[in-house]
């Protein structure tokens, strides 16, 4: 469709230019040249009768003559060939919508799409380079959640070769950032119901020792990681696995039954162990475990009612280390 238009606006070019029968036979222009153009002088190819034909002009090459024939333009009156000529641009143009300067060529044969298509980045909205894709961290994207960087460079890299839009390439990522948010959050679900199904296990074994039995565990912990030699922050994260919301049941078990084996008497030789979990407990939780002690129904509380020294032993250290966290 391109070369027929180029033919179509070059031959009305040609018979714009052409002079018309009354100025080819009459004076010069005043002050031009009289010596006639270049092959001006020469005979045209006669036609039928002797008479040659307008499209028979030696300024029409043989496969100009061709396509005037085959679009049906060869006809007596040139006005009508003109006639014709241009209801055939003004249909083409209905048909194409645009001119044909603005037409886009399809891919050379064996050509890849995308090469195609990065060679019309301007029509596509392909950078010119995978660094000049628009990149923007989608709203979607859960809080305090990593953002990775290095996967953003190959998803930059991907879609240029693959000859992506920037708009395709940030709908991919919002795509991408939207099933992160879906899985933090089913983490977080996930995370809160094992943490009641623990709780609940814990409730079951232990019953109304439960208070105790979580002392009991962390004081373990914390003579084990004291004899290890655990940093601070070794010892916050046995603290967190130990906790009611955080922790693991299992775990807790574990130390429990570690307290148990240690007696007392190990479990009153705490010294820097537990302090460090100490670290981990806020004043605000040390009040509410110790009113949870010494209110009525609690351990201590029930300990000092029967009078039995051996709880009363047991529990001290665990008040004044609360008691101690409380007041800051």
């Amino acid at each position: 469709m391109n070369i027929w238009l180029m033919n179509v606006i070059d031959f009305r070019a040609r018979l714009a230019l052409a002079p018309d029968d009354d100025a080819a036979g009459g004076e010069p222009p005043a002050g031009g040249d009289a010596s006639p153009p270049p092959g001006a002088g020469e005979p045209a190819p006669a036609g039928e009768g002797g008479e040659a034909k307008w499209w028979e002009d030696k300024r029409f090459n043989d496969d100009e003559r061709r396509n005037l024939t085959a679009l049906g333009l060869t006809t007596e009156d040139p006005l009508e060939a003109v006639q014709r000529l241009n209801g055939m641009e003004i249909s083409a143009k209905k048909r194409l919508g645009v001119s044909a300067d603005q037409l886009l060529q399809k891919p050379k044969e064996g050509q890849d799409v995308a090469d195609w298509m990065r060679q019309n980045g301007g029509v596509f909205g392909i950078p010119e380079a995978p660094e000049g894709y628009e990149v923007k961290r989608p709203d979607s994207w859960p809080e305090g959640a990593a953002w990775n960087a290095d996967l953003e460079t190959q998803a930059r890299k991907i879609a240029h070769e693959e000859g992506l839009s920037g708009k395709a390439l940030s709908r991919m990522i919002e795509l991408y950032a939207g099933e992160v948010s879906r899985l933090d959050q089913s983490a977080g679900e996930q995370l809160a119901q094992a943490n009641q199904q623990m709780m609940a296990d814990l409730e079951r074994d232990w019953g109304g020792n439960l208070p105790a039995k979580l002392t009991q565990a962390k004081q373990a912990a914390a003579v084990l990681a004291e004899k290890a030699g655990l940093s601070s922050d070794a010892m916050g994260g046995i603290a967190q696995a130990l906790a009611p919301k955080t922790g693991d049941a299992g775990i807790i078990k574990l130390f429990a039954a570690i307290g148990d084996m240690m007696g007392e008497d190990s479990m009153d030789g705490l010294g820097a162990g537990r302090g460090a979990l100490e670290l981990s407990t806020t004043p605000a939780e040390a009040r509410q475990k110790l009113e949870q002690l010494q209110s009525p129904g609690g351990d201590y509380y029930q300990a000092v009612a029967k009078k039995d020294q051996t709880a009363i032993k047991r529990l001290r250290p665990e008040i004044e280390r609360l008691t101690k966290l409380a007041t800051g």
